[in-house]
């Protein structure tokens, strides 16, 4: 399978002077607990180019991508991997750095790693779900939570 991988961050001042390269690697077999998920879509999240250009030098190849979408194609059986059987439509978060989203295929953790998304929502709609709607969400349940907020004061400044 191919994915991206920045392999420089160059000056390291910025997203444009990295080193960018398609690399050739084994599609990933899941295990007991894991699926093995057909990339669909994956957005481009600040948290994403940050960690581009900003690295140390020895952490670089850097997989691309840390969250994304797609369809489960295989599993690595055992029973939580019923919770998405092949077929369902799923987004998910990449951990832990050696998987990236701009990948062809990747596996997840069946539980903590993807959630399915209903069937009349289109699959595009799950790539970007982690970064601005789940944060939207967070704020209004943390502030229901505190009991004392009266007013949320929300601006696009930061957002992409």
């Amino acid at each position: 399978m191919k994915r991206l991988v920045v392999t420089s961050a160059g000056k390291g001042t910025s997203v444009a002077d990295c080193t960018i390269e398609v690399e050739t690697v084994p599609t990933p077999t899941p295990k007991s607990g894991e699926v093995l998920v057909k990339v669909t879509a994956a957005p481009i999240n600040p948290s994403d180019y940050g960690s581009w250009y900003l690295s140390k030098a020895d952490s670089y190849p850097i997989v691309m991508g840390l969250e994304g979408c797609g369809v489960v194609v295989a599993t690595g059986g055992g029973l939580t991997t019923y919770r998405c059987p092949v077929g369902t439509k799923v987004g998910f978060v990449c951990g832990g750095g050696k998987q990236g989203s701009y990948s062809q295929y990747v596996t997840m953790n069946a539980i903590t790693e993807i959630f399915p998304m209903p069937d009349d929502v289109p699959i595009e709609d799950c790539a970007s779900f982690m970064v601005n709607p789940y944060t939207a969400v967070g704020i209004l349940d943390t502030s229901q939570q505190a009991g004392s907020t009266k007013a949320i004061v929300h601006t696009a400044a930061a957002s992409q």
